[in-house]
């Protein structure tokens, strides 16, 4: 967004950063690049003259200020740096609010093309794009220090680990989590393949915006796999997983919540592509939920649903749909709704031979399959039977034949 306002050659920016070492240089980088050369540099004393800024911008394109400017009037600032078609970017260093009047440039992100000139003794030219990727959404700070991390850990720079150091980053944000996309075992559901099968290429390559897959609901009893398709999804596609756990943005303190949804939110923009996993809304948006926190926090993920324009496909679980609102997975926010259900005793056969044969190539003695349709008395009583469950009866039997 900084770019595009000074781009604009809009007269107030507001811009926030957490990198006190680079933020100067990477402002500068924006604005050299959009042919904006002569950039001056205000940092605010006690011996400064009296509206000094107000005479300091007018000999320059962009003046950076890294200081309050609660001594200054709106009005003031404003006619000096648009009289002179001078861009003023307030550097907030601190937890101010961006004050009326300024346009709202965000977090201050260390834009690609300088990312790219920093890799490139670092990293081979075949890697430098997907390496360059990796980082998106972080600070200059952020990584050097990602980068130098991953390096030291790893002895070299790839995609893969540059997004396992990242944890430490994005678990930073409160109720945000990268999950890992390794799957032992996994049966997918016939229905779940196609789908994967129709949207992979949209979703990475599709330049048209409705042609990018918005995400998807899949509801059904516990244990059937629902949070294990996320990783499948998130596999199958070569994508980082994201798990967004509402219930963690909640807070006792007026409008803490929605500050959580928004910093949380625009990480995960920030690592797009990606999967985002919300798993069991019901448990924080129910049909019957009605405090202020929490519709507040539905209408900011109903807009964001509706509007995203990064490629991050969402993931929505839960164990009954009738709890949840409709409005939360109607058309335009979410794509489709999967009922993911049990398995019979026909479908128990197939998973259990493909289970039993994983196990088996791993070396452990297995059970026929005839033995664990035996243990599934189960199915004595119902017609279906989870996998989670299922797979814990295969657990217990290999436990007791190999240990």
């Amino acid at each position: 967004m900084l770019t595009l306002a000074l781009h604009s050659r809009l007269p107030l920016v507001w811009v926030t950063s957490t990198d006190p070492l680079n933020d100067t240089e990477v402002i500068r980088y924006l604005a050299e690049t959009e042919g904006l050369n002569e950039i001056g540099i205000s940092i605010p004393t006690d011996k400064d003259p009296k509206n000094s800024l107000l005479t300091d911008i007018l000999d320059y394109d962009v003046m950076i200020h890294l200081g309050s400017i609660e001594n200054y009037s709106l009005r003031d600032l404003y006619d000096a740096a648009d009289s002179h078609q001078v861009t003023l970017v307030v550097v907030n260093r601190g937890d101010a609010i961006c004050p009326a009047g300024f346009f709202d440039a965000g977090h201050l992100k260390a834009p690609s093309a300088m990312m790219r000139e920093f890799l490139q003794s670092l990293v081979p030219d075949s890697y430098l794009s997907e390496v360059t990727d990796a980082l998106k959404g972080l600070d200059m700070k952020d990584v050097q220090q990602v980068t130098q991390l991953t390096s030291a850990r790893d002895g070299s720079l790839t995609a893969r680990g540059i997004m396992s150091t990242r944890k430490i980053f994005i678990n930073s944000i409160q109720g945000l989590s990268l999950e890992s996309t390794n799957i032992p075992f996994y049966n997918p559901h016939e229905k779940l393949e196609k789908w994967i099968a129709l949207n992979k290429k949209p979703f990475l390559y599709s330049q048209i915006p409705s042609l990018v897959p918005k995400g998807i609901l899949m509801n059904g009893d516990a244990g059937t796999g629902k949070s294990l398709g996320a990783k499948h999804i998130a596999d199958s596609l070569g994508v980082s997983l994201l798990r967004l756990d509402l219930g963690a943005l909640m807070s006792k303190w007026l409008g803490e919540a929605e500050s959580n949804m928004t910093r949380a939110l625009a990480m995960v923009e920030e690592c797009s592509p990606c999967v985002l996993l919300l798993d069991e809304v019901e448990k924080v948006f129910s049909s019957s939920e009605d405090s202020g926190s929490t519709t507040r926090m539905m209408g900011q993920l109903l807009w964001w649903l509706q509007e995203k324009p990064s490629r991050v496909l969402v993931v929505m679980t839960t164990n009954d749909q009738d709890k949840i609102p409709p409005e939360l997975y109607r058309k335009g926010r979410i794509d489709t709704t999967m009922t993911i259900e049990g398995l019979t005793k026909k479908e128990a056969t197939d998973f259990f031979s493909s289970l039993l044969g994983w196990y088996k190539d791993q070396g452990l003695k297995v059970p026929t399959v005839g033995r664990m349709l035996t243990l599934a008395t189960t199915y004595n009583n119902v017609k279906t039977v989870s996998p989670a469950d299922l797979t814990q009866l295969v657990e217990d039997e290999l436990k007791t034949l190999n240990f």
